[in-house]
């Protein structure tokens, strides 16, 4: 009677299980993957309004959901750990809303260059997956001039964390044709 018992309990558990998996599966839309419960509380959370337009797992040496976002016709790019723990958050913004040090840094960084987007990158807990006690924020500027880009990462301060060296693309050295971000971005293969 009591191996019957067990038994029972055993497909009850396995049923319950193909019933939360089924019942989850149906409300994520992406086709692969989908957040760890968890993870989705945590984005409902923090960003209620927002609709997940793409996310991947994201290349750090841990599992992490990486999720952009669109809310309010702003976009954002969320980093999250499997149990949901917030680890950083990327938002586009304006020159106009940068803190003047930072403007000021990458203007002079920009050598008269255009400067194409800037985003604030906010981060709340490192690849280790430690949660920092005040979160740290960054900007970063993709900037291009006569047909080469550049990126630099700043502090809030101004201060250059880091400066990529200008990289012209293949593309456009050949036909003297505006480059695509791909075309930057296959250059470091």
């Amino acid at each position: 009677m009591k191996r019957k018992n067990m038994e029972l309990l055993y497909i009850a558990i396995v049923v319950c299980a193909i019933a939360c998996a089924v019942t989850y599966a149906g409300k994520c839309k992406l086709s692969k993957p989908c957040p760890s419960l968890a993870a989705k509380a945590a984005i409902d959370a923090l960003y209620p309004n927002a609709e997940i337009e793409e996310m991947d797992m994201g290349k750090e040496s841990l599992k992490v959901f990486e999720v952009e976002l669109k809310q309010n016709g702003q976009e954002l790019e969320v980093m999250l750990a499997l149990d949901g723990m917030l680890m950083e958050v990327e938002t586009e913004m304006t020159a106009q809303e940068l803190p003047e040090a930072v403007a000021k840094a990458i203007e002079a960084a920009a050598e008269g260059a255009t400067v194409n987007e800037v985003s604030k990158e906010t981060i709340y807990a490192v690849v280790k997956v430690v949660k920092l006690d005040q979160p740290q924020t960054t900007y970063e500027a993709e900037m291009n001039k006569e047909g080469a880009k550049c990126e630099i990462e700043l502090a809030a301060d101004g201060t250059i964390l880091e400066q990529s060296e200008w990289k012209t693309c293949e593309k456009n050295i050949a036909r003297k044709s505006k480059c695509s971000k791909t075309d930057y971005d296959h250059q470091d293969d």
